[in-house]
C-alpha cells in the first residue's frame, strides 16, 4: 500500500506535513495500556510498520520516544520525491531481530512488549513480558503472552491539535 499512498509525493513536504500537522492528530488516537507504558519507561523503544518519517515526529513530542529508538517502514526516495519502494518493513521476526539488534534488551534490563497484530508475535515472545492489545480470534495466546484490551489515552493529557493547513 504504501507504493499506492507514496508514489511521487514530494519528500519534504510529506515530513514537514507529518511533523507539523498529522503528529497531534496520531497522539490524539493513543490508547492504553501502550502510551502510559511508554511514557513511564526508563527508556522506550518502538518498532511500528508504519513510515519512520511519520512516527517519529509524534513519537519524540509526544511520548519522549528518541528518534534513535524508533524503527520502523524506510521508504526510498529518488529526486526529492518518494518512489513508493520501500525497505525492510518491520513485521513478523524483523521486530524481535530489530529489538535485539537495538542493545535494549538483555543485561539485566526488563522489557514489556507491546503489540497489536498477531505478527507482532516474535517481537512480544523477544519481551520478558508480551501484552497483545487487540483481541483475535486464537484458540489459545501462545505462551507468555497476555491480553490486555486498549482504553483511550485521556485525550486531556495533550495539546490541541493544529488546525489542517489546506496549502500542505
Amino acid at each position: 500500500m504504501y507504493w499506492l499512498a507514496f508514489r511521487g509525493i514530494d519528500v519534504a513536504r510529506a515530513r514537514r506535513i507529518a511533523a507539523e500537522q498529522l503528529s497531534a492528530r496520531y497522539a490524539r488516537d493513543l490508547q492504553d495500556p501502550a502510551a502510559s507504558a511508554v511514557l513511564k519507561a526508563d527508556e522506550a523503544v518502538v518498532i511500528t510498520a508504519s513510515p519512520e518519517f511519520m512516527a517519529k515526529p509524534w513519537l519524540e513530542r509526544y511520548l519522549c520516544v528518541p528518534g534513535a529508538n524508533v524503527f520502523g517502514a524506510v521508504l526510498e526516495e529518488r529526486g526529492g520525491r518518494f518512489t513508493g519502494k520501500t525497505f525492510d518493513i518491520p513485521i513478523g521476526e524483523k521486530k524481535a531481530e530489530i529489538l535485539r539488534e537495538s542493545g535494549k534488551t538483555g543485561d539485566g534490563t526488563s522489557s514489556t512488549g507491546y503489540g497489536d497484530h498477531p505478527t507482532d508475535m516474535p517481537m512480544l515472545q523477544a519481551c520478558d513480558r508480551g501484552v497483545l492489545v487487540h483481541s483475535y480470534d486464537f484458540d489459545e495466546l501462545p505462551k507468555g503472552i497476555e491480553l490486555v484490551l486498549p482504553t483511550p489515552y485521556p485525550p486531556t493529557m495533550l495539546p490541541e491539535p493544529p488546525p489542517l493547513d489546506e496549502k500542505s
